[in-house]
């Protein structure tokens, strides 16, 4: 049995996958719409220089993007999936990746938003539909695979039987190879569809 078959048996999982995305969406969403309010906080601080550090880097490999960015989005997703897994006994570590990777995007979304006011660009919610759901929609689920580690701790609680090293082993598996197709996505699809809804709002100015 693969650990696609054995993630699809595991409703266990699947459930504490669907709890982790339902409270990361919550946070990202409370996050871009109060960012005015987080911004000067610690944490928010944290959240913006992240989103910026990431902008950088993209920027510093445009000559080669092609073949680096890939490798640097797959890169940082992964370490940040390896952490929340390995270290997903400590419960804090998990909560801590979820809360600040949630409020990064929130302030994408918030500065999307505003810079899209500055530019008149038309319907910023549709270029941030287009922007993000195609590669999210793999990436936030892999990390949130990840992440459910650490509630197996809560069936080793109530005294359930639980191999944790091989659920470890199974959702790193499935989380990094996960993020293999989102980070290809991210480079190379991602950046053509929000073009194309860019220049299909400005011909015929649909949303």
């Amino acid at each position: 049995m693969n650990v696609i078959d054995e993630y699809l048996l595991d409703k266990s999982l699947m459930n504490k996958t669907l709890a982790i995305l339902i409270v990361f969406s919550i946070i990202m969403t409370l996050s871009s719409v109060f960012w005015q309010e987080l911004a000067n906080t610690p944490i928010g601080d944290y959240a913006q220089s992240g989103s910026q550090d990431i902008q950088q880097a993209a920027e510093s490999f445009s000559g080669i993007r092609y073949l680096v960015i890939p490798l640097y989005i797959f890169i940082r997703n992964s370490i940040v999936s390896i952490i929340s897994a390995v270290l997903g006994v400590t419960i804090i570590v998990p909560i801590s990746i979820i809360v600040t990777n949630a409020m990064i995007i929130g302030y994408v979304i918030y500065d999307a938003i505003m810079s899209g006011l500055h530019i008149e660009i038309g319907n910023t919610s549709m270029l941030i539909t287009a922007a993000l759901v195609p590669h999210g929609s793999i990436e936030l689920p892999a990390i949130a695979i990840s992440a459910s580690v650490a509630l197996y701790l809560i069936d080793i609680l109530r005294s359930r039987r639980v191999d944790l090293a091989r659920v470890i082993k199974r959702n790193l598996i499935l989380s990094l190879t996960m993020l293999v197709f989102a980070a290809l996505i991210e480079a190379f699809i991602t950046p053509m569809i929000a073009i194309f809804t860019i220049v299909i709002h400005s011909v015929i100015g649909v949303g």
